[in-house]
């Protein structure tokens, strides 16, 4: 009996693991990026937060993908490797990259958010950490004539970007979870 118990203790200590690793060895780490405000518009400011907070709730429950949490990211987008980042400017790529790997990430998710007159724009783009360049053909560009029906456009942006990790991943876009 005492065999037979500590056989079953060493098969969940060793073979469980490897089953668990084996089922997240195709998720793909996601970090979606706080949006630029492309115009400067007052709207557009607050939308930058808030379009990929919208994002990552759509992206949320989809298959295949890990979104990594964005809080610590302020930290690391202090001065890296003696490069001072003033507050108006656009991470470069290589920032990118290091962001990415600092974080673990295999995508970053970037883009903006603009306002025109009466009409909103969304702009995102995926941008592969291993290769450290956004990925060709990934850009979304969604547009909206008020601020209420940015809700749908993230979501359609969110779409976007889930077609193309999955597509890059398993060579087809998966359909959403039921």
């Amino acid at each position: 009996m005492r065999m037979r118990l500590w056989t079953l203790r060493l098969l969940m200590l060793l073979v469980f693991p490897a089953i668990s690793a084996g089922c997240y060895a195709n998720y793909k780490r996601v970090l979606v990026m706080n949006f630029e405000s492309a115009t400067g518009a007052n709207d557009a400011d607050k939308l930058s937060i808030a379009v990929p907070e919208y994002i990552m709730t759509f992206m949320s429950g989809e298959r295949g993908i890990v979104l990594l949490e964005r809080q610590d990211i302020n930290r690391f987008l202090e001065p890296v490797e003696g490069v001072e980042l003033p507050k108006d400017s656009r991470l470069m790529q290589r920032r990118w990259k290091a962001l990415g790997a600092w974080a673990g990430a295999d995508y970053l998710i970037v883009g903006s958010v603009s306002k025109l007159d009466d009409n909103y724009t969304i702009v995102a783009r995926l941008f592969s950490v291993e290769k450290g360049v956004v990925v060709p053909g990934s850009a979304v560009r969604e547009s909206c004539r008020s601020e209420e029906e940015i809700f749908y456009q993230s979501q359609k942006v969110a779409r976007a970007m889930t077609a193309h990790i999955h597509r890059r991943t398993y060579g087809t876009p998966l359909s959403p979870v039921e």
